[in-house]
């Protein structure tokens, strides 16, 4: 998990999709979800790294 995680940092990405939880040992790891969302395509689940409250506006411009 730590390669992948290293990877991710690198290359500055956003999230990372995987075909199934399998790939990531069975949960998205605490460490992973600190540096990128994860999209899980077989269960359509998609873990984010924060959560916009509903009554802020999203700041789309900062990215």
């Amino acid at each position: 998990m730590q390669r992948l995680i290293d990877v991710v940092r690198s290359v500055d990405a956003e999230a990372v999709i995987v075909p199934g939880i399998e790939h990531l040992g069975g949960q998205a790891s605490n460490e992973l979800l600190a540096v990128a969302d994860t999209i899980i395509v077989d269960t359509q689940e998609t873990f984010s790294r924060w959560i916009v409250p509903p009554d802020t506006p999203a700041d789309l411009g900062s990215r």
